[in-house]
Parts: C-alpha cells; sequence; structure tokens
C-alpha cells in the first residue's frame, strides 16, 4: 500500500489537493520535523498549516483570516473549516474517523475528527449544518469523503458507552451489536454513513475507505491496539490558488 492515500470522490478536482498518510509514511506526523516534511513535499511551509488540540467535542473552528495561522496558538476543535486558498487543515487519527467534506461550486473544506465521544455529541453533523447554513453550501453538491477507522468488528465497548448510542436514536441504535450483558460492538462508519444520508446528502457523494485500523494494524495506527503512544495518521486538505498549484 501507498504511504499516502487519497478519496476518488475527491481526486479530480483541480482546485483541491488532499491526503491521509499511513504508518508507512516517513517520519513522525505528530511531530514538527514530520509536518515540515510533509510540507515541504508539497512547497509549503509551517505558517501554511493548521491542526487543531483534538478535544474528542463538537467544536468547530473556521479559518477565515491570516490570525490563527500568525499567533502560533493551537485551538481547541474536532472540526475546522475554511475558505481561505493555499492553507492545510488537517487532523490527526489512529482508530477515529478523518472525514472530509468538500463543496466545489462555493469552494469550501472541512476535516473532522470523529471518534465516538464526538459522534455521540454530533460533531460530523454539527459541522454539516455549519456548511449548509453559514457557510451557504448545497447539499447536492457536498462531497465527503471517511477515512480508515476502527470497524464494527473490533470497537466492543461497555454498557456505559453502547447505552449513550442507544439511548441517541432508534436509528443509532441499530448500529450497536450486543455481544453479552454487558459489552456491544458499534459501528461507528455505518452510524456516521447513515447520518450524512439521513441529512439528505446521496449516497454517490460518500466515499468510505472501508479498512478497519485494528484489523490492518499494519497499515494504519491503532490506538485500541498499540496504546496512546502510537503514532497518527494526518488527514490534510486545502484549496488551490489556481489547478497549477495542485499535485
Amino acid at each position: 500500500m501507498s504511504s499516502i492515500l487519497h478519496f476518488k470522490i475527491l481526486k479530480h478536482f483541480p482546485q483541491l489537493s488532499h491526503c491521509l498518510t499511513t504508518r508507512h509514511y516517513e517520519g513522525d506526523i505528530t511531530t514538527a520535523r514530520g509536518q515540515e516534511y510533509f510540507l515541504k513535499s508539497y512547497q509549503f511551509d509551517q505558517s501554511n498549516f493548521i491542526l487543531p488540540k483534538q478535544v474528542h467535542g463538537s467544536e468547530i473552528q473556521v479559518i477565515e483570516d491570516k490570525g490563527l495561522l500568525l499567533s502560533n496558538k493551537q485551538f481547541a476543535a474536532d472540526a475546522v473549516i475554511t475558505k481561505r486558498k493555499n492553507i492545510w487543515i488537517g487532523v490527526l487519527v489512529a482508530d477515529c474517523f478523518p472525514i472530509l467534506i468538500f463543496e466545489p461550486s462555493v469552494n469550501v473544506i472541512a476535516v473532522i475528527h470523529a471518534g465516538w465521544r464526538g459522534i455521540e455529541q454530533n460533531i460530523h453533523l454539527k459541522t454539516l449544518k455549519y456548511l449548509l447554513e453559514i457557510m451557504n453550501c448545497s447539499i447536492q453538491h457536498l462531497l465527503i469523503g471517511i477515512g480508515p477507522g476502527i470497524g464494527a468488528c473490533c470497537f466492543e465497548v461497555g454498557k456505559e458507552v453502547s447505552d449513550k448510542f442507544v439511548k441517541r436514536s432508534t436509528i443509532a441504535a441499530q448500529f450497536v451489536q450486543p455481544v453479552s450483558e454487558q459489552k456491544a460492538l458499534v459501528d461507528l462508519r455505518g452510524l456516521i454513513t447513515s447520518d450524512f444520508m439521513m441529512a439528505d446528502i446521496p449516497l454517490e457523494n460518500i466515499e468510505n475507505m472501508n479498512y478497519c485500523t485494528s484489523c490492518c494494524s499494519d497499515l494504519f495506527y491503532s490506538y485500541r491496539n498499540e496504546g496512546k503512544n502510537t503514532g497518527r495518521m494526518l488527514l490534510a486538505a486545502r484549496l488551490n490558488e489556481s489547478s497549477q498549484d495542485d499535485k
């Protein structure tokens, strides 16, 4: 497998660059040196790269000017939205789901870090709502890529977690499969996809990279398999100034 993956549904837009690193990517993407290597490969520098401090919540940060770029302060958020050109926005994941949303008619992008806590708090739907209501996106034009994350085969949780999804809605409850009185498997990917479809995103506008990061830990980092000190994958995206800027 390549050290970098791309969503097929998004790959052929000249105004968009994006990538998702695997564990075979050279360098530790969580370090400043690893991020510098990544940016240099696209002929950018650290001043054009934004990574939020991910807090497993539902906070959204919109990048509208250079203030956050110049402040060198990391903000707490699990989704980042921008219409600015030539700025990389990204999230880091290891079992949580990286989500990229692109609306080509208005040229806006969003990246989302969706762990179970964020999904339970509707981080993906809140981001979608912001795009539709504030950024004037069209529901029919939105394109969504959902990257590798822990699958229903491996995401076994206790009753205190599974009950949150059971109580969330009857639809969410369908993605919870009890395996004992105190344990259940939760299909987070299925739930995210269902939520987007229930919000009227056409199925053909949603691409899933159907890898389980826990099963495929030879390809991806897995918090569950390897602990908190494991590496991370980077989902990053930028809007290009022109088609010649694309890589």
